[in-house]
């Protein structure tokens, strides 16, 4: 794409006059996206989304939990939502709720391991309901992103479990990525920026591009990486695993109807809810400690401060 040291420099500017600079970079951002999604659309395949496609059955999986555990005088908690969301065609929408306290006694707990516990609760789901889906919709990667840890072997094996049984029963999986930090696309095009910035960029409404997944479980499985600009809300580039397996449908057909059907964030409305949904439920875990509190109170026994935070700084905020 020939010369890119204007677009990866950094540049000091003194500050005087804060209108003068927000006017000046405003300016040289737009030059140098327009020059950037040029000489992109110049390199990359960007595609028309095609005709829409209906769904009878869509389904949505999603899991929430704690930014942290809740470290007690004795104990560690969290509490891992999953939540199942069902739509059917011209007959509306039912979700379904599975909720998983974990506990560690006189040890914290580890936030990986929680987060790895969500994966493996997911999948076990979406295995649980493939033969009645049309579409199975994930809210963030299908296969976790390995970690050296041996809890992350369980989810992972049933990612692929998930893949091979919805290859046979050729049911389309997508993985719906909110943050995507890959550079594959940057790097074909000698940049310094993340793909989704990249993509949002070159993109126009209705439009998307593929690229091949850097993960080999995916590319064997004839997946592929997709961005594509939603048809309404946010203006943002979404990005897609996509796994048609669905001989009678296309991928573009698959990205058509996830496009079309974006809510006010330009995500797919269904991920929207079933987002929303589990991080409600996150709030149980407090209203556990709470009850916890209560009962130890009852007791009356000397010595249990085991439902208190062990960080002072956090009993202001119970």
């Amino acid at each position: 794409m020939g010369d890119h040291g204007e677009m990866n420099t950094i540049e000091t500017i003194e500050v005087d006059d804060p209108q003068s600079i927000a006017l000046r970079l405003a300016a040289r951002i737009a030059r140098l996206s327009k020059e950037v999604s040029k000489k992109a659309r110049a390199l990359i395949d960007v595609k028309k989304i095609c005709d829409p496609i209906e769904f009878r059955n869509v389904y949505a999986i999603d899991s929430a939990y704690p930014s942290r555990p809740l470290d007690l005088v004795g104990l560690s908690l969290s509490l891992v939502a999953v939540v199942l969301v069902k739509h059917v065609y011209n007959r509306g929408t039912e979700a379904e709720y599975e909720r998983k306290l974990i506990v560690s006694y006189f040890s914290e707990l580890d936030q990986d391991m929680v987060a790895a516990i969500a994966r493996e609760a997911e999948r076990t789901i979406a295995l649980r309901v493939l033969r009645d889906a049309d579409v199975l919709i994930i809210d963030g990667e299908i296969v976790p992103y390995k970690r050296a840890q041996n809890y992350w072997r369980k989810p992972v094996s049933l990612a692929a479990r998930l893949l091979d049984e919805a290859s046979r029963l050729q049911v389309p999986v997508v993985g719906v990525i909110k943050r995507s930090y890959s550079s594959d696309l940057a790097k074909r095009l000698g940049l310094n920026l993340n793909d989704k910035s990249i993509a949002s960029m070159v993109l126009r409404r209705g439009e998307y591009l593929e690229l091949e997944p850097s993960l080999a479980l995916l590319r064997e499985k004839g997946c592929k990486i997709v961005f594509y600009k939603p048809l309404k809300g946010l203006s943002e580039a979404i990005k897609l695993e996509v796994c048609p397996f669905n001989p009678s449908m296309d991928l573009c057909q698959l990205v058509s109807y996830l496009s079309r059907n974006a809510g006010a964030s330009g995500l797919p409305w269904i991920i929207d809810i079933v987002d929303s949904l589990s991080k409600q439920q996150v709030s149980l875990v407090e209203a556990i400690r709470r009850l916890l509190l209560g009962k130890l109170a009852t007791r009356g026994e000397e010595g249990i401060v085991v439902a208190y935070p062990t960080n002072p700084q956090e009993r202001g905020r119970q």
